[in-house]
């Protein structure tokens, strides 16, 4: 599974807001990112995720901008 797989799943439709998804912030407790509505990963999921050729491509081609 990847996170884009997610788009479709409750909480995680807000993510297809673009801006809304860029407002991850990391929780340095937790040692992860997380996203409004308590959305956090474990961070070796998103570490696999990132590695993944389809978050590659996401990543690639142009998504949050950081600031």
């Amino acid at each position: 599974m990847f996170l884009g797989d997610l788009l479709d799943v409750g909480a995680f439709s807000v993510w297809r807001d673009v801006d809304r998804f860029c407002r991850a912030a990391v929780d340095r407790e937790a040692a992860t990112v997380v996203w409004e509505g308590g959305i956090q990963f474990d961070p070796d999921i998103l570490h696999q995720d990132l590695l993944s050729s389809r978050a590659t491509k996401v990543f690639t081609s142009g998504g949050c901008s950081g600031g």
